[in-house]
């Protein structure tokens, strides 16, 4: 049996990589105009793969990126939305949209 009084350990300090939460007015303002003229740039070709024109492709990725960015939402529960989890609401003159997600849904 082996005793000790007392044990030094050096502290443990933890790290924690800094991360932005959400983007600021300004980079939010740059990325939706981005996106805006992105859209216009449509291309004119489809290959035979494509089964989606690329102005298509492009709304729905579009689509994606600002649901995202407005509502704060991940990506797995955004493809994982149905028709009937999204509710749109006025209030007075201004539209609201409520999104009913499931507790499982990730």
């Amino acid at each position: 049996m082996t005793t000790f009084e007392q044990c030094q350990f050096e502290e443990i300090k933890i790290e924690e990589v800094k991360r932005r939460d959400t983007f600021t007015v300004e980079e939010w303002e740059i990325l939706y105009k981005f996106l805006r003229k992105w859209r216009k740039e449509s291309p004119d070709y489809r290959t035979a793969n494509n089964n989606m024109m690329p102005s298509k492709k492009k709304d729905f990725m579009r689509d994606m990126i600002l649901l995202n960015g407005n509502n704060l939402m991940r990506i797995g529960e955004i493809r994982q939305l149905k028709l009937g989890m999204v509710k749109n609401i006025k209030r007075g003159k201004y539209f609201y949209t409520q999104y009913d997600l499931p507790a499982g849904i990730a």
